[in-house]
């Protein structure tokens, strides 16, 4: 399995040049702007979804077929791809802490934001990585960008109507609902993982 999350790292190397330098051009042109927690926000998001090109380096080298018969089981392949888009989210993470560091944004909403962004990654990993084995990175790509919508237009349609009866969320309350979130992501997160390998152990290659 640790030969498995090598070679995704190495075949991210070319992915990772053109990643950095779109990361930096977002982080100087928010930053500039006086938005650094925009810039973070979307720089950890572009990073989970680039991870769907190692999907399409499988489909183009045919790995999925050299992989099923090295001396690892399906579940493995899965699980390899799982720790992978592990890695690049606790970087991607590490990465806006620093920028916002840097920034001198403070600390209570540095939290808030690695917060948010982690919870985007399981969200996106949990629904992006079985719809890859099922569907194809095309065809996921497009489901993955609906899924993404649907989130954000029920909190930003609950924030709206919060907003529109004069009401306000209690802040006291706000630590308890990313906990609530984090614990019901985490169940997706494995339910993800079992469907995944489901899916793989089904295909004939």
């Amino acid at each position: 399995m640790k030969g498995l999350i090598l070679n995704d790292l190495f075949s991210t190397k070319k992915m990772l040049r053109t990643l950095v330098f779109i990361i930096l051009v977002f982080d100087v042109v928010w930053g500039s702007m006086g938005q650094p927690e925009a810039a973070s926000v979307i720089t950890s998001v572009m990073c989970i979804s680039y991870f769907l090109n190692l999907f399409s380096y499988d489909e183009f080298y045919r790995w999925d077929k050299y992989a099923v018969i090295l001396p690892v089981s399906r579940r493995q392949i899965v699980l390899a791809r799982y720790a992978v888009t592990g890695l690049f989210s606790l970087v991607s993470l590490l990465v806006s802490a620093i920028y916002l560091l840097v920034m001198r944004v403070p600390l209570g909403d540095i939290a808030g934001i690695l917060g948010a962004a982690l919870l985007v990654h399981l969200y996106a990993a949990g629904i992006e990585i079985p719809m890859c084995y099922k569907f194809g990175t095309q065809k996921s790509r497009l489901l993955l960008m609906l899924m993404m919508f649907i989130p954000f237009g029920l909190f930003g349609g609950f924030a709206m109507l919060f907003q529109q009866a004069g009401l306000s969320l209690p802040t006291d309350i706000i630590p308890f609902v990313i906990i609530g979130a984090a614990v019901i992501l985490g169940l997706g997160m494995w339910l993800s993982i079992h469907l995944s390998v489901r899916i793989v152990s089904r295909k004939e290659y």
